[in-house]
């Protein structure tokens, strides 16, 4: 898509003539290759295809469930590794906390502890246990810090290098009626992208500020 204008300029499918079907959440791009991510936690890898194709892809299970129901997923270069972040469930013994899981690059395999815990108590307003539900994260380039994004609560966090919460936004309502994806470009300017909710969805930009 060309964000100028909203004129798609490409489409391409995965899979051999039959169109593969998922919930997929999120996606991300690394050293030539794009990565999906379903909720269910699979892993798919493929190269860019030519407009109209379709393409051969890969799959990579990891014991993450729908009850974890992942929606945000983004490239993390410092450790090579893809960062999946949940919407619900953080894994056993870690209650009351959002989970941040890192997929190695390396070896194609999901740590089995998270590489960030979000914990409820650090998030302002959060009175309501799971009101902040990750719904995407990014990497800032400039900074090298993360940020996710929450369409329940209309909410924007920042999380240092090492994922202590270190600032917190509110989205503002009127702009943003259900916020699921996020992401910089090199310049530091950020996309926020809208579902709908019945109506046109929307991808916002916010140039960096001077």
């Amino acid at each position: 898509m060309d964000f100028n204008t909203g004129k798609i300029i490409k489409k391409f499918s995965l899979g051999n003539l039959l169109v593969i079907k998922g919930d997929f959440e999120d996606i991300a791009f690394a050293k030539d290759r794009f990565f999906m991510i379903e909720s269910k936690g699979d892993v798919y890898e493929f190269k860019e295809g030519e407009n109209g194709s379709f393409i051969e892809y890969k799959v990579y299970k990891t014991f993450l469930n729908s009850s974890n129901n992942v929606e945000g997923l983004c490239y993390d270069p410092s450790s090579n590794s893809l960062l999946l972040a949940c919407k619900d469930s953080p894994g056993e013994n870690f209650e009351k906390q959002k989970a941040v899981y890192s997929f190695s690059l390396g070896d194609m395999t999901l740590g089995e502890t998270p590489k960030f815990l979000i914990s409820h108590k650090d998030i302002k307003n959060n009175s309501e246990e799971g009101k902040f539900n990750p719904s995407g994260i990014a990497r800032n380039p400039l900074t090298g810090t993360f940020f996710i994004i929450a369409a329940k609560g209309n909410t924007i966090i920042e999380l240092s290098k090492d994922g202590r919460v270190i600032d917190q936004k509110d989205l503002p309502e009127s702009v943003h009626k259900q916020a699921e994806g996020i992401a910089f470009k090199k310049d530091g300017t950020l996309f926020i992208s809208d579902e709908g909710r019945s109506k046109t969805p929307v991808i916002v930009i916010y140039p960096l500020k001077k």
